[in-house]
């Protein structure tokens, strides 16, 4: 299929005003093609006398060029078609801007900018600037990094494009780019700045004639690339109660995978009501109702909401509040706790907003439970919901499980081969489950062929064979054991490993690697490794499985001559389901409230769809091997149901997602009674 981007959009330049309207706005499934459509307006065009030259480029959400000169030129009203159909180097980012750069004849010039998210435009106010001042030097005296502002690169990517300018504009342009440390990163024949290994580096843009006039900025190279957000949760009291010039909330949210970005956006339906100052902070300002609704900012697709409810102050206001324990020590994987404190008076209103200080440790289940979610330290703050000044602290404690381990698995080719006098190879291993004590102690069966080094790697002695174990520090009786093979090297001439690149997915399907040698290779061995076992492992076979996202390097090497030896470049990726599910719904008495679910994904299937239609916590609905699904379910009791979805695929990635349902009460009944005597 192909796929084109199109965005229509009207630019009308008049002498004594300027605006750019986003007329229309669609995605067409036409390919890996994509492209804008522009329409100008004929004032744009040179035939109006005002107007000599048009730039469009686009950049990303935080502008940072992506594309320059995606159309540069004269405008004549007969060249519409010119701009009918601009192809673009690749898929636009999400979010992204259209940015349009109109020249007038004087050198001065108008620049619109339009922010396309999620297919929504957000117009920008049109900037006029002036025409640059004449200059009688052609001495630069500042050079600026345009792009990139700031980026983190990854091993493997198409790299991204290079541009600085140097003032003032007549000064000559020429920048010669250079890197603080070269093992991070390289400039490509084609100008693109392209990861190579993880690290952190200085990019310099300098005046190729005046070396001392320069530019920098910090570029990341990570090996792990960040997962995209595939849900968002508060983690606020649901609903919420606030009183006029009572009690404010910090907002706190997670969004899912915890590896992703947490950076979110919120947002009041009514902010005379509730209003969200700059830090998150939420107010209530009169008496009514509002819906808060927090989006991710790496992916504007996934919102959860806030039902906010503010009243007005009673007469007695409370002094303070008085928690039944000052401190809480939880343990990861316990029931929630209930938090308890009481209000002084006694005659004021007892109502409590409990808060975190920072999201992330524990999180706040209903209205004044407290769950654990991963070892640290939390404070818990208890605000009065009449009197914004009177608060508590509650300082917690979370502890880690104890887990025993199960089993150790090794990460490397087994048996191992390794040649005579020192030769050193790693013990790779993991304990499962993951959160278990790692720790393994190694001992070989035979020292004077093979010996253990404090760094936990095999080295050899002499020729023969021995049996090297390993045995839980946390649980002894568990072991494991793999044989090595100390062998006379023999050297061949080459070796050869196939294919030189990988990709896979976590849980998916094992990739498979060949090698030949060539040469002298009678009784020649060669042995197989991953430069980081835990993103892929390789066995003896050539058999690479990926563990989790990131990538690694597999050398094929021969036996007693490592620098004879082959490489292949694995990338592991982590392909969550991307889950659409009906938003919250309000329902009568007895009605009936119908939650559909359609999941997305790039590779893998869909194993299983859950639902727990009653909010008790138990998934009493499911739908297998199926990409979407409908769940409906009747309600005769007048309360918010917190309903619960989950989503698990074939390469195990789980997503959990929410949603309320609403039960109205039964109305009254309208009685009437008629007087005979007047019937």
């Amino acid at each position: 299929m192909h796929k084109a981007v199109r965005f229509w959009l009207v630019l009308i330049c008049l002498l004594g005003f300027s605006s750019l309207t986003l007329w229309n706005c669609n995605v067409n499934d036409r390919g890996d093609t994509y492209s804008i459509n522009v329409k100008l307006h004929d004032s744009i065009s040179v035939e109006n006398g005002v107007f000599k030259s048009v730039t469009i480029a686009t950049y990303d959400g935080v502008g940072n060029l992506v594309q320059a000169d995606v159309f540069k030129g004269e405008y004549k009203k007969a060249d519409s078609a010119k701009l009918a159909n601009l192809p673009l180097a690749g898929k636009p980012p999400e979010p992204f801007e259209i940015r349009v750069t109109a020249y007038k004849i004087t050198n001065d010039y108008w620049i619109f900018k339009s922010l396309v998210s999620n297919g929504t435009p957000q117009i920008m106010p049109p900037v006029h600037y002036p025409a640059p001042e004449s200059t009688s030097t052609l001495v630069p005296t500042r050079v600026v990094i345009l792009n990139p502002v700031q980026h983190t690169l990854y091993p493997g990517d198409s790299g991204i494009t290079l541009l600085a300018k140097v003032e003032p504009a007549t000064a000559p342009n020429a920048i010669t780019w250079s890197l603080s440390v070269s093992d991070f990163a390289a400039i490509g024949t084609d100008g693109k700045l392209k990861g190579l290994k993880a690290g952190t580096f200085i990019l310099k843009a300098a005046s190729t004639g005046t070396p001392a006039v320069f530019d920098t900025c910090t570029i990341v190279v990570s090996d792990t690339p960040e997962a995209a957000p595939v849900s968002v949760a508060i983690t606020n009291t649901n609903p919420l109660l606030l009183t006029v010039g009572g009690g404010t909330v910090k907002l706190t949210a997670n969004v899912l995978p915890v590896d992703a970005s947490q950076a979110v956006v919120w947002t009041s339906s009514a902010t005379d009501i509730a209003g969200i100052d700059s830090g998150n902070v939420l107010k209530g300002l009169k008496a009514g109702t509002a819906k808060v609704t927090v989006v991710s900012a790496g992916n504007p697709s996934i919102s959860a909401t806030l039902d906010v409810t503010v009243q007005e102050a009673p007469a007695v206001l409370p002094t303070a509040i008085i928690p039944k324990a000052a401190t809480l020590a939880l343990q990861v994987g316990d029931p929630a706790v209930n938090l308890e404190a009481a209000v002084i008076p006694a005659e004021a209103s007892q109502g409590i907003i409990w808060s975190l200080e920072a999201a992330g440790v524990v999180e706040i289940v209903g209205t004044s439970q407290l769950r654990a979610l991963k070892a640290g330290t939390a404070k818990v703050i208890a605000t009065s919901a009449v009197k914004a000044t009177v608060t508590a602290t509650i300082t917690v404690s979370v502890t880690a499980p104890i887990v025993i381990p199960d089993s150790i698995a090794l990460l490397m080719p087994v048996p191992m081969t390794l040649a005579p006098n020192g030769a050193t190879s790693d013990i790779s291993w993991a304990i499962v489950p993951a959160v278990a004590d790692q720790s393994v102690e190694w001992s070989s069966s035979d020292i004077a062929v093979a010996q253990i080094t404090t760094d936990n790697k095999v080295k050899s002695v002499a020729i023969g064979k021995a049996t090297i174990t390993g045995k839980s520090k946390a649980k002894p009786a568990l072991t494991i054991s793999f044989q090595v093979n100390v062998i006379k090297a023999i050297k061949v001439d080459a070796i050869t490993l196939t294919p030189k690149t990988l990709k896979l997915y976590t849980g998916g399907a094992d990739g498979q690697l060949g090698v030949a040698m060539t040469g002298n290779d009678t009784g020649a061995q060669y042995s197989l490794s991953s430069s980081n076992a835990l993103i892929a492992s390789v066995n003896a076979a050539g058999a690479v499985k990926g563990v989790k996202a990131g990538s690694t390097v597999i050398t094929a090497a021969v036996v007693g001559y490592p620098a004879v030896s082959s490489v292949c470049s694995v990338t592991v990726i982590t392909d969550p389901p991307v889950v659409t599910l009906t938003p919250d719904q309000t329902v009568d008495y007895g009605g009936e409230a119908a939650f559909s679910v359609a999941v997305k994904q790039d590779y893998g299937t869909v194993a299983e769809i859950k639902a727990d239609m009653d909010g008790n916590g138990t998934f009493e609905k499911s739908v297998l091997a199926n990409d979407t699904a409908t769940f409906k379910a009747t309600y005769s009791e007048a309360k918010i149901f917190t309903l619960n979805f989950e989503v698990k695929d074939s390469e195990g990635n789980v997503v959990a997602l929410t949603r309320k349902v609403t039960v109205t009460a039964v109305a009254a009944p309208v009685v009437k009674i008629t007087d005979p005597a007047t019937a």
